[in-house]
Protein backbone atom coordinates (compact mmCIF):
# COMPACT_ATOMS: atom_id res chain seq x y z
CA UNK A 1 0.00 0.00 0.00
CA UNK A 2 1.13 3.21 -0.47
CA UNK A 3 1.56 5.53 2.30
CA UNK A 4 -0.95 8.23 3.34
CA UNK A 5 -0.07 11.93 1.31
CA UNK A 6 1.76 14.06 4.23
CA UNK A 7 -0.82 16.73 5.50
CA UNK A 8 0.40 20.45 3.51
CA UNK A 9 1.19 22.96 5.70
CA UNK A 10 -0.73 26.14 6.09
CA UNK A 11 -0.04 29.04 3.33
CA UNK A 12 1.72 30.81 6.64
CA UNK A 13 4.40 28.38 7.54
CA UNK A 14 5.24 28.31 3.79
CA UNK A 15 9.17 29.38 2.92
CA UNK A 16 9.72 30.57 -0.16
CA UNK A 17 13.25 28.83 -0.78
CA UNK A 18 11.87 24.92 -0.40
CA UNK A 19 9.25 22.90 -2.10
CA UNK A 20 7.83 24.14 -4.80
CA UNK A 21 9.20 27.44 -5.00
CA UNK A 22 12.37 26.81 -4.29
CA UNK A 23 13.44 26.44 -8.60
CA UNK A 24 14.32 22.66 -7.33
CA UNK A 25 13.28 19.23 -8.01
CA UNK A 26 12.53 16.89 -5.87
CA UNK A 27 9.62 14.73 -3.86
CA UNK A 28 7.27 17.39 -4.04
CA UNK A 29 5.20 19.52 -7.43
CA UNK A 30 7.01 20.95 -9.85
CA UNK A 31 5.76 24.03 -11.57
CA UNK A 32 8.12 25.06 -13.59
CA UNK A 33 7.72 28.51 -12.52
CA UNK A 34 9.76 31.74 -13.46
CA UNK A 35 11.76 33.71 -11.06
CA UNK A 36 9.58 36.59 -11.18
CA UNK A 37 6.25 34.33 -10.40
CA UNK A 38 8.33 32.67 -7.46
CA UNK A 39 9.11 36.19 -6.34
CA UNK A 40 5.57 37.47 -6.25
CA UNK A 41 4.45 34.49 -4.50
CA UNK A 42 6.93 34.82 -2.09
CA UNK A 43 5.95 38.13 -1.24
CA UNK A 44 2.47 37.96 -1.19
CA UNK A 45 3.02 34.94 1.87
CA UNK A 46 4.66 37.06 3.04
CA UNK A 47 2.48 39.50 3.92
CA UNK A 48 -0.14 37.35 4.73
CA UNK A 49 -3.85 37.34 4.00
CA UNK A 50 -6.05 40.55 4.39
CA UNK A 51 -9.12 41.04 4.19
CA UNK A 52 -10.60 42.35 0.91
CA UNK A 53 -12.55 45.38 0.60
CA UNK A 54 -16.00 44.69 -1.50
CA UNK A 55 -14.93 46.27 -4.35
CA UNK A 56 -11.68 44.66 -4.74
CA UNK A 57 -13.76 41.33 -3.97
CA UNK A 58 -15.59 42.17 -6.88
CA UNK A 59 -13.01 42.72 -8.88
CA UNK A 60 -11.17 39.19 -7.50
CA UNK A 61 -14.82 37.16 -8.81
CA UNK A 62 -14.92 38.96 -12.47
CA UNK A 63 -11.10 38.02 -13.09
CA UNK A 64 -11.28 33.91 -11.60
CA UNK A 65 -14.48 33.44 -13.26
CA UNK A 66 -12.99 35.64 -16.50
CA UNK A 67 -16.72 37.43 -16.82
CA UNK A 68 -14.95 40.40 -18.24
CA UNK A 69 -14.76 37.91 -21.34
CA UNK A 70 -18.00 38.94 -22.33
CA UNK A 71 -19.17 41.89 -19.46
CA UNK A 72 -17.82 44.99 -19.55
CA UNK A 73 -17.46 47.17 -16.24
CA UNK A 74 -15.55 50.27 -15.26
CA UNK A 75 -14.04 50.29 -18.89
CA UNK A 76 -12.46 47.03 -19.06
CA UNK A 77 -13.57 43.67 -20.29
CA UNK A 78 -16.05 43.20 -23.01
CA UNK A 79 -15.99 40.63 -25.37
CA UNK A 80 -12.96 40.75 -27.75
CA UNK A 81 -13.35 41.75 -31.54
CA UNK A 82 -13.45 37.81 -32.60
CA UNK A 83 -15.84 36.68 -29.85
CA UNK A 84 -18.16 39.52 -30.89
CA UNK A 85 -18.32 38.46 -34.35
CA UNK A 86 -19.51 34.83 -32.88
CA UNK A 87 -22.44 36.40 -29.99
CA UNK A 88 -25.44 36.63 -32.32
CA UNK A 89 -29.26 37.62 -31.71
CA UNK A 90 -32.80 36.93 -33.40
CA UNK A 91 -33.70 40.49 -32.92
CA UNK A 92 -30.64 42.48 -35.37
CA UNK A 93 -32.38 45.46 -35.27
CA UNK A 94 -31.63 45.85 -31.75
CA UNK A 95 -28.07 46.39 -32.85
CA UNK A 96 -25.39 45.21 -30.07
CA UNK A 97 -27.64 45.64 -27.07
CA UNK A 98 -29.43 42.64 -28.64
CA UNK A 99 -26.28 40.35 -28.74
CA UNK A 100 -23.86 41.40 -26.69
CA UNK A 101 -24.42 40.64 -22.52
CA UNK A 102 -24.96 44.03 -20.90
CA UNK A 103 -22.57 46.13 -19.06
CA UNK A 104 -22.14 45.78 -15.19
CA UNK A 105 -21.59 48.85 -14.59
CA UNK A 106 -23.68 49.88 -11.18
CA UNK A 107 -25.30 46.54 -11.85
CA UNK A 108 -25.84 46.45 -7.75
CA UNK A 109 -27.73 49.75 -8.37
CA UNK A 110 -29.87 47.88 -11.07
CA UNK A 111 -30.51 45.05 -10.13
CA UNK A 112 -32.80 43.59 -7.68
CA UNK A 113 -31.39 40.76 -5.10
CA UNK A 114 -34.18 38.28 -5.84
CA UNK A 115 -33.43 38.63 -9.70
CA UNK A 116 -30.13 38.87 -9.40
CA UNK A 117 -30.09 35.69 -7.65
CA UNK A 118 -32.11 33.93 -10.01
CA UNK A 119 -30.01 35.25 -13.32
CA UNK A 120 -26.83 33.94 -11.52
CA UNK A 121 -28.14 30.70 -9.61
CA UNK A 122 -31.15 29.78 -11.82
CA UNK A 123 -30.67 30.37 -15.76
CA UNK A 124 -32.94 33.11 -15.63
CA UNK A 125 -33.33 35.48 -18.55
CA UNK A 126 -34.20 38.66 -19.68
CA UNK A 127 -33.28 38.77 -23.29
CA UNK A 128 -34.07 35.36 -24.98
CA UNK A 129 -33.64 36.89 -28.23
CA UNK A 130 -29.67 36.85 -27.29
CA UNK A 131 -28.23 33.88 -28.21
CA UNK A 132 -25.25 33.76 -25.61
CA UNK A 133 -25.49 31.77 -22.60
CA UNK A 134 -24.24 32.77 -19.25
CA UNK A 135 -22.54 29.18 -17.82
CA UNK A 136 -24.15 27.92 -14.57
CA UNK A 137 -20.82 29.07 -11.71
CA UNK A 138 -23.17 28.23 -8.75
CA UNK A 139 -23.15 29.15 -5.70
CA UNK A 140 -20.33 27.59 -4.25
CA UNK A 141 -18.12 30.73 -6.17
CA UNK A 142 -20.48 33.45 -6.90
CA UNK A 143 -22.80 33.13 -3.55
CA UNK A 144 -21.20 36.50 -1.97
CA UNK A 145 -21.60 38.22 -5.14
CA UNK A 146 -24.87 40.02 -5.49
CA UNK A 147 -24.33 41.11 -1.87
CA UNK A 148 -21.27 42.76 -2.78
CA UNK A 149 -22.31 44.47 -5.72
CA UNK A 150 -25.01 46.15 -3.47
CA UNK A 151 -22.52 47.24 -1.05
CA UNK A 152 -20.32 48.95 -3.88
CA UNK A 153 -22.44 50.10 -6.75
CA UNK A 154 -24.35 52.93 -5.58
CA UNK A 155 -26.54 55.74 -7.04
CA UNK A 156 -28.92 58.46 -5.51
CA UNK A 157 -31.79 57.06 -3.82
CA UNK A 158 -34.96 58.17 -5.65
CA UNK A 159 -38.49 58.00 -3.91
CA UNK A 160 -41.39 56.39 -4.99
CA UNK A 161 -44.34 57.01 -2.19
CA UNK A 162 -47.17 54.84 -2.21
CA UNK A 163 -49.89 55.81 -4.21
CA UNK A 164 -53.38 56.22 -2.09
CA UNK A 165 -56.37 53.67 -2.82
CA UNK A 166 -58.42 56.89 -4.77
CA UNK A 167 -55.19 57.89 -6.97
CA UNK A 168 -54.58 54.24 -7.99
CA UNK A 169 -56.83 53.82 -10.26
CA UNK A 170 -55.76 57.17 -11.67
CA UNK A 171 -52.44 56.89 -12.00
CA UNK A 172 -52.50 53.40 -13.29
CA UNK A 173 -54.67 54.94 -15.94
CA UNK A 174 -51.85 57.62 -17.18
CA UNK A 175 -49.22 55.11 -16.66
CA UNK A 176 -51.13 52.51 -19.08
CA UNK A 177 -51.59 55.00 -21.35
CA UNK A 178 -48.17 56.25 -22.00
CA UNK A 179 -46.90 52.87 -22.42
CA UNK A 180 -48.76 52.80 -25.18
CA UNK A 181 -48.72 54.06 -28.72
CA UNK A 182 -51.19 57.25 -27.77
CA UNK A 183 -48.33 58.40 -24.93
CA UNK A 184 -44.61 57.46 -25.36
CA UNK A 185 -44.91 54.46 -27.50
CA UNK A 186 -42.35 52.19 -25.59
CA UNK A 187 -44.36 49.18 -27.39
CA UNK A 188 -42.99 50.09 -30.53
CA UNK A 189 -39.52 48.69 -28.77
CA UNK A 190 -40.69 46.76 -26.26
CA UNK A 191 -42.36 43.12 -25.66
CA UNK A 192 -45.32 43.21 -23.07
CA UNK A 193 -46.34 40.33 -21.65
CA UNK A 194 -44.76 37.92 -24.20
CA UNK A 195 -46.95 40.11 -27.11
CA UNK A 196 -45.39 42.54 -29.61
CA UNK A 197 -46.79 45.41 -31.14
CA UNK A 198 -44.74 44.37 -34.13
CA UNK A 199 -41.94 46.39 -33.67
CA UNK A 200 -38.97 46.02 -31.96
CA UNK A 201 -38.98 42.88 -29.33
CA UNK A 202 -36.42 44.24 -26.73
CA UNK A 203 -37.41 43.17 -23.37
CA UNK A 204 -40.35 42.65 -21.87
CA UNK A 205 -41.80 45.63 -19.89
CA UNK A 206 -43.78 43.70 -17.75
CA UNK A 207 -40.42 42.44 -16.13
CA UNK A 208 -39.40 45.36 -15.16
CA UNK A 209 -41.02 46.02 -11.93
CA UNK A 210 -39.53 42.60 -10.54
CA UNK A 211 -35.80 43.45 -12.50
CA UNK A 212 -35.19 46.64 -12.06
CA UNK A 213 -34.45 48.83 -8.75
CA UNK A 214 -36.63 52.29 -8.99
CA UNK A 215 -33.88 54.24 -8.46
CA UNK A 216 -32.14 52.81 -11.13
CA UNK A 217 -35.37 53.18 -13.45
CA UNK A 218 -36.11 56.56 -13.04
CA UNK A 219 -32.59 57.86 -13.93
CA UNK A 220 -32.35 55.72 -16.70
CA UNK A 221 -36.12 56.90 -18.03
CA UNK A 222 -34.57 60.57 -17.67
CA UNK A 223 -31.49 59.64 -19.35
CA UNK A 224 -30.89 56.62 -21.32
CA UNK A 225 -27.65 57.29 -22.90
CA UNK A 226 -25.94 58.19 -19.55
CA UNK A 227 -26.37 54.56 -18.45
CA UNK A 228 -26.69 52.57 -21.52
CA UNK A 229 -24.43 55.09 -23.87
CA UNK A 230 -25.16 53.73 -27.68
CA UNK A 231 -28.99 52.83 -26.60
CA UNK A 232 -31.55 54.00 -29.34
CA UNK A 233 -33.92 54.41 -26.97
CA UNK A 234 -34.63 58.49 -26.96
CA UNK A 235 -34.55 60.70 -23.59
CA UNK A 236 -38.20 61.39 -23.77
CA UNK A 237 -38.23 64.42 -21.01
CA UNK A 238 -36.18 67.14 -22.62
CA UNK A 239 -38.01 70.72 -21.44
CA UNK A 240 -40.94 71.72 -22.76
CA UNK A 241 -41.86 67.96 -23.81
CA UNK A 242 -43.84 65.83 -21.32
CA UNK A 243 -47.10 65.94 -22.47
CA UNK A 244 -50.36 65.90 -21.31
CA UNK A 245 -50.54 62.51 -19.60
CA UNK A 246 -50.08 62.93 -15.21
CA UNK A 247 -50.00 66.97 -15.54
CA UNK A 248 -46.90 67.28 -18.28
CA UNK A 249 -44.71 66.61 -15.30
CA UNK A 250 -42.00 64.06 -15.85
CA UNK A 251 -41.21 63.16 -12.61
CA UNK A 252 -45.24 62.07 -12.11
CA UNK A 253 -45.00 60.25 -15.36
CA UNK A 254 -42.33 57.94 -14.77
CA UNK A 255 -43.47 57.14 -11.37
CA UNK A 256 -47.28 56.82 -13.02
CA UNK A 257 -45.22 54.36 -15.34
CA UNK A 258 -43.67 52.18 -12.27
CA UNK A 259 -47.16 52.06 -10.79
CA UNK A 260 -48.61 50.70 -13.72
CA UNK A 261 -45.92 48.18 -14.15
CA UNK A 262 -46.43 46.92 -10.81
CA UNK A 263 -49.65 45.70 -11.37
CA UNK A 264 -47.99 42.65 -13.15
CA UNK A 265 -50.09 40.12 -15.38
CA UNK A 266 -52.78 41.65 -14.62
CA UNK A 267 -52.00 45.18 -16.11
CA UNK A 268 -54.01 46.01 -18.80
CA UNK A 269 -52.56 45.45 -22.46
CA UNK A 270 -51.43 48.78 -23.42
CA UNK A 271 -52.98 50.54 -26.84
CA UNK A 272 -50.86 49.48 -29.93
CA UNK A 273 -50.12 45.97 -28.70
CA UNK A 274 -50.85 43.91 -31.87
CA UNK A 275 -52.34 46.53 -33.72
CA UNK A 276 -51.37 45.81 -37.81
CA UNK A 277 -48.66 48.22 -39.63
CA UNK A 278 -50.02 51.57 -41.29
CA UNK A 279 -49.16 54.32 -42.84
CA UNK A 280 -47.80 57.03 -40.57
CA UNK A 281 -48.67 60.52 -40.35
CA UNK A 282 -47.18 63.45 -39.58
CA UNK A 283 -49.04 66.50 -37.08
CA UNK A 284 -48.26 69.70 -35.66
CA UNK A 285 -45.33 68.41 -34.33
CA UNK A 286 -42.47 66.60 -35.84
CA UNK A 287 -42.19 62.55 -35.58
CA UNK A 288 -39.81 59.89 -35.09
CA UNK A 289 -39.86 56.39 -35.71
CA UNK A 290 -37.58 53.91 -35.55
CA UNK A 291 -36.50 50.71 -37.48
CA UNK A 292 -35.03 48.59 -40.30
CA UNK A 293 -35.22 50.20 -43.35
CA UNK A 294 -33.45 50.12 -47.25
CA UNK A 295 -33.18 53.52 -46.82
CA UNK A 296 -31.46 53.84 -43.71
CA UNK A 297 -30.23 50.36 -42.59
CA UNK A 298 -30.74 47.79 -39.31
CA UNK A 299 -31.05 50.86 -36.64
CA UNK A 300 -33.01 53.31 -39.05
CA UNK A 301 -34.47 56.41 -37.61
CA UNK A 302 -36.91 58.19 -39.85
CA UNK A 303 -38.04 62.05 -38.95
CA UNK A 304 -41.04 63.74 -40.70
CA UNK A 305 -42.29 67.12 -40.72
CA UNK A 306 -45.16 68.72 -40.71
CA UNK A 307 -44.04 71.14 -43.82
CA UNK A 308 -44.03 67.75 -45.40
CA UNK A 309 -40.40 67.32 -46.00
CA UNK A 310 -38.68 64.28 -44.11
CA UNK A 311 -35.41 62.59 -43.96
CA UNK A 312 -33.79 59.42 -42.15
CA UNK A 313 -30.94 58.67 -40.20
CA UNK A 314 -28.66 55.16 -39.96
CA UNK A 315 -27.69 55.12 -36.39
CA UNK A 316 -25.09 52.46 -37.30
CA UNK A 317 -22.94 54.55 -39.06
CA UNK A 318 -24.11 58.13 -37.76
CA UNK A 319 -25.11 59.25 -41.60
CA UNK A 320 -28.08 61.60 -42.82
CA UNK A 321 -28.90 58.57 -45.59
CA UNK A 322 -32.15 59.82 -47.09
CA UNK A 323 -34.61 62.73 -48.05
CA UNK A 324 -38.14 62.84 -49.42
CA UNK A 325 -41.36 65.13 -50.07
CA UNK A 326 -44.96 64.19 -49.37
CA UNK A 327 -46.16 61.40 -46.90
CA UNK A 328 -44.29 60.63 -44.22
CA UNK A 329 -43.47 56.64 -44.10
CA UNK A 330 -45.50 53.08 -43.98
CA UNK A 331 -44.68 50.87 -41.38
CA UNK A 332 -44.54 46.77 -41.73
CA UNK A 333 -43.24 43.98 -39.84
CA UNK A 334 -43.64 41.36 -42.24
CA UNK A 335 -40.38 39.07 -40.91
CA UNK A 336 -38.55 38.49 -37.78
CA UNK A 337 -37.04 41.14 -35.94
CA UNK A 338 -37.44 44.93 -35.77
CA UNK A 339 -40.57 46.32 -37.95
CA UNK A 340 -39.65 48.17 -40.75
CA UNK A 341 -40.46 51.38 -42.44
CA UNK A 342 -40.25 52.99 -46.09
CA UNK A 343 -40.84 56.39 -47.37
CA UNK A 344 -44.25 56.66 -49.23
CA UNK A 345 -42.93 58.90 -51.56
CA UNK A 346 -39.91 58.47 -53.73
CA UNK A 347 -36.55 58.92 -51.91
CA UNK A 348 -33.13 60.56 -52.41
CA UNK A 349 -30.88 57.95 -51.42
CA UNK A 350 -27.92 59.19 -49.84
CA UNK A 351 -24.48 57.39 -49.30
CA UNK A 352 -24.89 55.09 -45.37
CA UNK A 353 -20.98 54.51 -44.90
CA UNK A 354 -19.25 56.34 -41.81
CA UNK A 355 -19.38 60.38 -42.83
CA UNK A 356 -16.68 61.24 -40.39
CA UNK A 357 -13.10 61.04 -40.00
CA UNK A 358 -10.19 62.31 -38.17
CA UNK A 359 -8.05 64.19 -40.77
CA UNK A 360 -4.75 63.21 -39.45
CA UNK A 361 -5.80 59.63 -39.37
CA UNK A 362 -8.11 59.21 -42.59
CA UNK A 363 -6.83 56.44 -45.24
CA UNK A 364 -6.43 58.19 -48.88
CA UNK A 365 -9.49 56.02 -49.71
CA UNK A 366 -12.46 56.80 -47.82
CA UNK A 367 -13.35 53.97 -45.96
CA UNK A 368 -16.42 52.50 -47.14
CA UNK A 369 -19.52 49.98 -45.45
CA UNK A 370 -19.22 46.56 -46.08
CA UNK A 371 -21.79 45.15 -48.41
CA UNK A 372 -23.59 41.80 -48.09
CA UNK A 373 -25.44 40.20 -50.92
CA UNK A 374 -26.77 36.59 -51.23
CA UNK A 375 -24.26 34.88 -52.20
CA UNK A 376 -22.26 36.73 -49.15
CA UNK A 377 -24.63 37.19 -46.77
CA UNK A 378 -22.14 37.23 -44.02
CA UNK A 379 -21.12 41.21 -43.14
CA UNK A 380 -16.91 40.77 -43.15
CA UNK A 381 -16.54 43.58 -41.01
CA UNK A 382 -19.37 44.12 -38.46
CA UNK A 383 -17.11 46.19 -36.57
CA UNK A 384 -16.96 49.03 -39.38
CA UNK A 385 -18.39 51.98 -37.71
CA UNK A 386 -16.66 51.15 -33.94
CA UNK A 387 -13.56 50.38 -35.66
CA UNK A 388 -13.60 53.96 -37.01
CA UNK A 389 -13.89 55.77 -33.85
CA UNK A 390 -17.59 56.20 -34.32
CA UNK A 391 -20.26 55.88 -31.03
CA UNK A 392 -24.02 56.49 -30.96
CA UNK A 393 -24.89 57.91 -27.84
CA UNK A 394 -29.13 58.15 -28.40
CA UNK A 395 -30.96 61.06 -29.05
CA UNK A 396 -33.31 63.61 -27.41
CA UNK A 397 -36.06 65.54 -28.31
CA UNK A 398 -36.87 69.56 -28.48
CA UNK A 399 -40.78 71.05 -27.63
CA UNK A 400 -41.26 70.50 -31.22
CA UNK A 401 -40.75 66.83 -31.32
CA UNK A 402 -36.82 67.47 -33.23
CA UNK A 403 -34.66 65.11 -32.30
CA UNK A 404 -30.96 65.78 -31.87
CA UNK A 405 -28.82 63.01 -32.46
CA UNK A 406 -25.36 62.47 -30.35
CA UNK A 407 -22.81 60.45 -31.43
CA UNK A 408 -18.67 60.80 -30.91
CA UNK A 409 -15.92 59.99 -33.29
CA UNK A 410 -12.81 59.40 -30.58
CA UNK A 411 -12.75 61.84 -28.10
CA UNK A 412 -14.76 64.28 -30.59
CA UNK A 413 -19.01 65.02 -29.22
CA UNK A 414 -21.13 65.29 -31.77
CA UNK A 415 -24.60 66.87 -31.80
CA UNK A 416 -26.32 66.69 -35.03
CA UNK A 417 -30.21 68.32 -35.70
CA UNK A 418 -32.05 68.74 -38.97
CA UNK A 419 -35.03 71.14 -39.48
CA UNK A 420 -36.79 72.77 -42.29
CA UNK A 421 -35.79 76.17 -43.74
CA UNK A 422 -38.18 78.31 -45.68
CA UNK A 423 -36.51 78.95 -49.04
CA UNK A 424 -39.13 80.67 -51.67
CA UNK A 425 -41.70 78.80 -52.41
CA UNK A 426 -40.08 75.19 -51.17
CA UNK A 427 -38.70 74.24 -47.68
CA UNK A 428 -34.89 72.82 -47.51
CA UNK A 429 -33.10 71.09 -44.98
CA UNK A 430 -31.15 72.60 -42.48
CA UNK A 431 -28.36 70.05 -40.91
CA UNK A 432 -26.93 71.91 -37.79
CA UNK A 433 -23.41 70.29 -36.45
CA UNK A 434 -22.54 71.23 -32.95
CA UNK A 435 -19.36 69.48 -32.47
CA UNK A 436 -17.52 69.91 -29.13
CA UNK A 437 -13.63 68.86 -29.40
CA UNK A 438 -11.10 68.79 -26.42
CA UNK A 439 -7.90 70.50 -28.35
CA UNK A 440 -7.84 72.08 -32.04
CA UNK A 441 -8.25 69.52 -34.50
CA UNK A 442 -9.33 69.23 -38.23
CA UNK A 443 -12.25 66.73 -39.15
CA UNK A 444 -13.31 65.38 -42.66
CA UNK A 445 -16.62 65.37 -43.26
CA UNK A 446 -18.21 63.21 -46.58
CA UNK A 447 -20.80 65.29 -47.43
CA UNK A 448 -22.14 63.86 -50.62
CA UNK A 449 -21.68 61.01 -53.00
CA UNK A 450 -22.54 60.28 -56.86
CA UNK A 451 -22.55 62.63 -59.63
CA UNK A 452 -22.00 65.51 -58.38
CA UNK A 453 -21.52 69.29 -60.02
CA UNK A 454 -20.18 72.08 -58.20
CA UNK A 455 -22.29 75.09 -58.93
CA UNK A 456 -21.09 78.66 -58.09
CA UNK A 457 -20.15 79.67 -54.41
CA UNK A 458 -20.32 76.68 -51.90
CA UNK A 459 -23.17 75.04 -54.22
CA UNK A 460 -22.73 71.09 -55.16
CA UNK A 461 -25.15 68.97 -56.92
CA UNK A 462 -26.36 65.50 -58.11
CA UNK A 463 -29.22 65.04 -60.35
CA UNK A 464 -31.35 64.88 -57.08
CA UNK A 465 -30.32 66.80 -54.52
CA UNK A 466 -28.41 70.25 -53.83
CA UNK A 467 -26.15 70.73 -50.80
CA UNK A 468 -24.76 74.17 -50.09
CA UNK A 469 -21.96 74.26 -47.83
CA UNK A 470 -20.48 76.56 -45.08
CA UNK A 471 -17.39 78.46 -45.79
CA UNK A 472 -14.73 75.97 -45.64
CA UNK A 473 -11.99 73.89 -47.60
CA UNK A 474 -13.15 71.15 -49.68
CA UNK A 475 -12.36 68.31 -52.08
CA UNK A 476 -14.12 67.05 -55.04
CA UNK A 477 -12.51 63.94 -55.79
CA UNK A 478 -13.28 60.71 -58.18
CA UNK A 479 -14.04 57.18 -56.99
CA UNK A 480 -11.19 55.08 -57.33
CA UNK A 481 -13.01 52.71 -60.02
CA UNK A 482 -14.15 55.19 -63.00
CA UNK A 483 -17.21 56.26 -64.18
CA UNK A 484 -18.44 55.41 -60.65
CA UNK A 485 -19.13 59.19 -59.88
CA UNK A 486 -17.39 61.41 -57.11
CA UNK A 487 -17.36 62.50 -53.49
CA UNK A 488 -16.86 65.53 -51.70
CA UNK A 489 -14.75 66.04 -48.30
CA UNK A 490 -15.45 69.33 -46.32
CA UNK A 491 -12.54 69.99 -43.80
CA UNK A 492 -13.75 71.06 -41.10
CA UNK A 493 -11.42 73.26 -38.84
CA UNK A 494 -12.34 72.71 -34.74
CA UNK A 495 -11.46 74.68 -32.00
CA UNK A 496 -10.80 73.48 -28.73
CA UNK A 497 -14.53 73.77 -27.28
CA UNK A 498 -17.89 74.03 -29.32
CA UNK A 499 -17.45 74.54 -33.07
CA UNK A 500 -20.61 74.97 -35.42
CA UNK A 501 -21.44 74.42 -39.13
CA UNK A 502 -24.89 74.27 -40.95
CA UNK A 503 -25.46 72.28 -44.18
CA UNK A 504 -28.75 73.08 -46.55
CA UNK A 505 -29.92 69.91 -48.37
CA UNK A 506 -32.85 71.57 -51.11
CA UNK A 507 -34.59 68.15 -52.89
CA UNK A 508 -34.80 68.72 -56.89
CA UNK A 509 -37.37 66.67 -57.94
Amino acid sequence: DLPPPRPSLPLKDLRRDRGCLSGQKGNFPFYDLSSFQRKAIGECLEKGHSPSSPEKSVKQALAALNCLACHERGGQGGPSPWLSLRMKSSQEGLGDHGRIPPSLDLVGAKLKPLWMRRVMFDGQRARPYAHTRMPSFGEDNLGLLPTLFRQVDEIEEVEFPEVGRKKRGEVRSAGHKLVGDKGLNCVACHLFNGKSAGGFEGLDLLASYDRIEPSWFYRFMRSPGSLRPGIVMPSYWPPGSEGEAADGNASIQIRAIWHYLSYGQSAPTPSGVGNPGTNLEVGELARVYRGRSRIAGYRGISVGFPEGIHYAFNAETGTLSGLWKGDFVSVGWGGQGAGNFNPRSRAVQLAQDVSFQLAEAAPKAWPLRPETTKEKPVNPNPLYPKNLGYRFRGYSLDDRGIPTFSYAFGKIQMEDSSRPEPSGDVHLLRRRLSITSPSAAKILFRALAGKIEAGPGRIFATPDVRLTIPKATFELRDFPAPGEGRELIVSLILDEGVSEFSFDYEILR
